[in-house]
């Protein structure tokens, strides 16, 4: 179950609400927007009535407007005057939620309303592509501009705790700090299941023999949904 097995909603949902504290209606600015915490998070804000843009690779554009969003491809060459001026219609996001770090920071705080909150999610895998596959001098550098950027947020952080604008959310931290949320928010996107408001998207479900082939799928990147192994024939 997508809400709880790696926390994608869960995730998704703690961003949005505990992290960024979006308001009624608010607008939010989703990156990685076709992944598997974007699209979680695309899908609770229009389960919440949260206007949202999200930022996918332009084969991803129906996964995106599926759920209601705006949608912006990355790959356009105008994709950040694209955003620049949805940015500027809007007054301003009062969230942005980034898995992916494709932009330079700066650029995407200059995104945020006035009361805006930036919320960084994750690591390894935005890491894991920086630079590209392989081990040459371009991926190096890559990784090593990644991990400037992501030491930058951590900083960034710190500094603005009390105003909590810039955020780097860790689920591991936050399950040990409030471990209430945890049962809270879990039973909310259950209620929020049940009464058909979110979908979890499932990509493909697969047999106990079709392991191997799930795995590929996975290794090769482009997975939008969930992988469903079916047990029922074992």
């Amino acid at each position: 179950m997508p809400l709880a097995d790696n926390g994608y909603y869960l995730t998704a949902y703690q961003a949005l609400v505990r992290e960024a504290e979006v308001p009624a209606g608010g607008k939010v600015l989703v990156y990685g927007a076709s992944g598997a915490v974007g699209n979680a998070a695309l899908d609770l804000c229009l389960a919440l009535g949260l206007r949202a843009v999200g930022v996918a690779s332009s084969r991803s554009r129906e996964t995106v407007t599926a759920r209601g969003a705006d949608f912006v491809a990355y790959d356009a060459p105008d994709a950040g005057a694209q955003l620049d001026r949805l940015s500027h219609e809007r007054g301003g996001f009062d969230a942005v939620v980034d898995p992916a770090r494709g932009e330079p920071l700066s650029r995407v705080l200059s995104r945020l309303a006035p009361r805006g909150r930036f919320v960084a999610l994750g690591f390894s895998a935005p890491f894991r592509s920086a630079g590209g596959a392989g081990n040459g001098i371009a991926s190096i550098i890559g990784k090593a501009k990644f991990g400037l950027e992501f030491l930058r947020i951590k900083w960034l952080a710190a500094r603005t705790r009390q105003t909590r604008r810039i955020t780097f959310y860790d689920i591991s931290e936050r399950r040990a700090a409030h471990p209430d949320w945890f049962h809270d928010d879990l039973s909310t996107l259950f209620a929020l299941l049940q009464e058909g408001r979110i979908s979890p998207r499932i990509d493909r479900v697969f047999r106990l023999n079709e392991v191997r082939q799930a795995h590929e799928m996975l290794e090769a990147g482009g997975v939008q949904g969930r992988l469903v192994l079916d047990l029922r024939d074992a």
